[in-house]
């Protein structure tokens, strides 16, 4: 059931997390029509929010399907934004190697298949939960916890095997 809040105080307190997840699912700073998008479907679709899940969730379920929309639209492929990557304590050089390590991760990101980049992209560059992510994507969390498994071991020998970096990671 709904509780005692209106989708303007759920505006309130979540626009920036839905602003920072589209931003990240669609790599794109210019995400304010998709977050609009999000609120609108969601204020017509309150009645049958039942609290089975967060708001948060279900509004990152939302602002999911938005983006996918949104990408089937436009054909693009999924990538994120590099702003803010770089911290100004950093040496050109340094600023360099960090960005050309972000690029081979998106790029290695890019080639995953699909559910392989959506539970890297809730799980570690959104940083949910195994049960907001197994909500927002509609899995069971021994799915999440599987394809995430799967996902970074694919991506750790992506990234191991780079020919132009030799990049090896033990972080990932």
């Amino acid at each position: 059931m709904l509780n005692d809040m209106n989708i303007d105080e759920w505006y309130y307190k979540y626009v920036d997390d839905v602003h920072n997840y589209l931003v990240y699912f669609v790599g794109s700073q210019d995400v304010e029509d998709l977050v609009q998008e999000t609120f609108i479907k969601a204020m017509s679709g309150i009645k049958g929010f039942k609290g089975k899940s967060s708001q948060k969730t279900w509004l990152l379920s939302i602002a999911r399907n938005v983006a996918i929309d949104d990408t089937r639209r436009k054909s693009k492929i999924i990538t994120m934004d590099k702003l803010g990557f770089i911290s100004s304590q950093e040496t050109l050089e340094d600023e360099i190697e960090k960005l050309q390590t972000y690029e081979s991760v998106l790029d290695c990101i890019n080639k995953m298949k699909k559910d392989y980049r959506e539970v890297v992209l809730h799980r570690v560059v959104i940083g949910l939960s195994i049960t907001e992510t197994a909500e927002t994507l509609g899995w069971s969390q021994s799915k999440v916890k599987t394809t995430l498994h799967r996902a970074l071991k694919k991506l750790r020998a992506s990234l191991t095997n780079d020919k132009e970096g030799g990049l090896a990671y033990d972080y990932v």
